[in-house]
C-alpha cells in the first residue's frame, strides 16, 4: 500500500507482515488509525488469522483480527472483496469481483453493498449511476464530509462525460447523480 501526498511523494505505508506473493486489493484507513485490508489469495497472517479472498482483516498497527467474515455472512466462496470504505464510521462498504446474491440483494461487480454487521443493502448502483457493466469496482471511499464516493474501475471508460483510465480514482455526488476526476494516476 502506497500513500500520495499530492505534493509529488509517495510512501509505502506501514501494513504489517504479509506473506510474499500476497497482493493487497482492497484498503480503508479507519479515523483511529487501524486499517481495513482485503487480499487476492488466503492467507494466514501472525497471530493465526487467515483470511481468504472475501474476507476483510483489520490492523492496529502491532495485530490483526477479522472484520468481515465472508463465509460467515453469506458471500460464496470464490467471490473475492475488492474494494472495502466504511459509512460514518460504522458500515462497511464493499464490493465484489463478480455478480452476488446476498439475501434479497443482488450486488454487480460495478456496485458497492452496504453491511450493517446482520444484513446487506444496495448501496451504490454502478449500473444506474452510468457506470459500463464490463467495469469492475476495485476502489471505493466515503468521504462522510459531503456523502460522496471516490470510486476506481479496473478499466477505461467515460462515465457522466468524464473520461478515465483504471489508475484514475472519480469523484460521485449521488445527489446530483454527477462525476468529476478527483485524482487523475
Amino acid at each position: 500500500v502506497a500513500q500520495d501526498n499530492l505534493a509529488g511523494a509517495v510512501s509505502l505505508v506501514n501494513i504489517g507482515t504479509i506473506p510474499a506473493g500476497t497482493d493487497v486489493i482492497g484498503y480503508h484507513l479507519l479515523a483511529n488509525g487501524d486499517q481495513l485490508l482485503s487480499f487476492d489469495t488466503t492467507v494466514t497472517l501472525p497471530g493465526g488469522i487467515t483470511a481468504r479472498p472475501g474476507d476483510v482483516v483489520r490492523f492496529n498497527g502491532a495485530t490483526y483480527t477479522m472484520q468481515f467474515d465472508a463465509a460467515a455472512n453469506g458471500v460464496p466462496n470464490g467471490v473475492v472483496t475488492n474494494a472495502v470504505s466504511v459509512i460514518n464510521g460504522g458500515d462497511l462498504l464493499l464490493s465484489f469481483d463478480t455478480t452476488v446474491t446476498l439475501g434479497a440483494v443482488t450486488a454487480n461487480k460495478e456496485d458497492l453493498v452496504r453491511f450493517n454487521g446482520a444484513t446487506f443493502t444496495l448501496f451504490f448502483n454502478g449500473g444506474a449511476a452510468g457506470v459500463s457493466s464490463g467495469l469492475n469496482l476495485d476502489g471505493a471511499h466515503y468521504l462522510d464530509g459531503n456523502s460522496h464516493l471516490l470510486l476506481s474501475f479496473d478499466g477505461s471508460g467515460t462515465v457522466g462525460g468524464v473520461a478515465f483510465d483504471d489508475e484514475d480514482v472519480l469523484e460521485f455526488d449521488p445527489g446530483a447523480n454527477t462525476w468529476q476526476m478527483s485524482y487523475d494516476g
